[in-house]
């Protein structure tokens, strides 16, 4: 598929939504600008990057060639982010060769903060590889990725019913932080409007539902209710999905080169980027907010070109950044 600059726009903007929220302090919660981003941002990267993955070539691939595919371009930098972030955050736990390999195995197992995403994105790749594998059609896929997710709403929401148990209550934890299973639909549709295109209603259709959705989580921040806050989110993130992808496809986005440059190295700098939150929370603290934001976004500014710098020699482009060209 022709690369579609759009769609990297797309990635570009919720990459700088990623960085935004992470810069914010304040508990999701407890702020109504980070409450409103972690409520679409990462469903609607999870939906372009089902866009990305045609069903009918994904599922006449073997396992071994899927692997070796993501191998080089998501694996291996993410394991080196992983070992970097492990010793970054818990450097002050290192007493001895054991400590230290009990912290980087926990970090793999449960990936810290962001790092989530790469196990979770492959275990939707592979997963819609191997209903994929049955012949099945993309709706059948959607169905089947409705039912799991919503199982694992579910038992995200009911999570206490497990947590007497140790074994299922931990496992389940880890299991929930680690794939974000509940997110699979996303993946799901993603792929569903890549392969059906115009099947579904006219996508400025969305627009009141999006409103909608959109000032319906704003009252839902001042008068917290989860049982309308999770089916209004899911609502919310499906019209959103189909809207800018619909958009995309038309290329009805304007071009705006910088924010396209990060959405092309979306991997790299998702990776990478809290490093640099983290270097300014060791140096100036986040009790003045103020300062911590001003010097936050400096750093990023900062931080974006090292890594375009860095991005021009080819091991680091490769190993840490993904980018094989």
């Amino acid at each position: 598929m022709e690369r579609n600059k759009n769609i990297d726009l797309l990635k570009g903007i919720l990459i700088m939504l990623v960085i935004t929220g992470h810069i914010i302090q304040d508990k999701v919660d407890g702020n109504l600008a980070r409450y409103l981003i972690y409520s679409f941002h990462m469903p609607l990267f999870i939906g372009i990057s089902g866009y990305l993955v045609k069903l009918s070539k994904l599922r006449n691939l073997s396992f071994a060639v899927i692997a070796n595919k993501y191998l080089f371009r998501v694996v291996i930098p993410w394991v080196f982010a992983v070992f970097a972030y492990a010793i970054a955050v818990r450097w002050h736990e290192l007493n001895d060769t054991g400590s230290f390999f009990s912290i980087l195995g926990a970090s793999f197992i449960k990936p810290y903060l962001h790092l989530w995403f790469i196990p979770a994105f492959l275990s939707w790749v592979f997963m819609s590889w191997a209903i994929g594998r049955y012949r099945l059609e993309i709706r059948h896929l959607l169905i089947i990725s409705a039912i799991y997710s919503l199982v694992f709403v579910f038992l995200r929401e009911f999570h206490g019913l497990l947590t007497p148990y140790p074994l299922t209550g931990k496992a389940s934890e880890i299991f929930l932080h680690t794939f974000r299973p509940y997110y699979f639909i996303f993946f799901a549709f993603g792929m569903y409007i890549r392969e059906r295109p115009g099947k579904l209603i006219p996508y400025m259709e969305c627009i009141p539902f999006i409103s909608l959705g959109i000032a319906g989580l704003v009252l839902l921040f001042y008068y917290p209710d989860r049982i309308l806050e999770v089916p209004l989110n899911y609502l919310l993130n499906f019209c959103l999905i189909y809207f800018m992808i619909s958009s995309s496809q038309k290329k009805l986005l304007p071009p705006i080169g910088i924010i396209e440059w990060i959405g092309i190295n979306s991997l790299g700098i998702y990776l990478w980027h809290v490093m640099a939150i983290l270097l300014i929370k060791e140096l100036v603290g986040t009790e003045d907010k103020t300062l911590f934001y001003v010097v936050a976004i400096i750093a990023e500014i900062l931080f974006f070109a090292l890594y375009a710098a860095l991005s021009k020699l080819s091991l680091i482009n490769k190993y840490l950044f993904g980018m094989l060209k």
